[in-house]
């Protein structure tokens, strides 16, 4: 990710970088993307502002990934320099900072019925969501996500 807003391909003409997490379970996947878009901001690489669309089926989910709490294990697994500029510690966990979750927008929704009403993504992930559907299903949230980016989007 951090190549392609180095290199300048996402976003050229936007006012904003904008990106959807399909299928973003707890939340970890969807803050590991803004913190990696708030370091290239911070370095200068990303000149633009950035806002990012996170959605899940499950409400639970949805509620644990909006309040950004996560048990110890997950806050070791960051890198220093992320433990420190994005997290604060808790008494048995983390929680994290107001400055990425910011930039977050979490969201119940079946991906495969999207919200319209937020326009194009200059990119998509969606790590792990495609392996639960059948061939068709899988035919038809392709053309979704396809349909759901900018010209020169990217599909992660």
């Amino acid at each position: 990710m951090e190549q392609y807003l180095a290199e300048g391909e996402i976003g050229d003409k936007a006012q904003e970088i904008r990106g959807w997490c399909a299928g973003c379970a707890n939340g970890q996947e969807a803050y590991t993307l803004a913190m990696t878009m708030e370091d290239a901001h911070l370095t200068g690489s990303l000149k633009k502002p950035y806002k990012l669309w996170a959605s899940d089926i499950s409400q639970k989910a949805i509620q644990t990934a909006t309040k950004g709490v996560y048990p110890m294990a997950e806050y070791v697994r960051l890198p220093a320099n992320w433990r420190k500029a994005y997290m604060h510690l808790l008494p048995n966990g983390c929680e994290v900072r107001k400055n990425i979750k910011q930039n977050l927008n979490f969201k119940q929704e079946n991906i495969l019925l999207p919200d319209q009403t937020r326009g194009k993504f200059d990119y998509i992930f969606c790590r792990n969501v495609l392996i639960y559907f059948d061939e068709v299903t899988y035919k038809k949230l392709l053309k979704i996500f396809w349909d759901s980016l900018q010209p020169d989007g990217y599909l992660f």
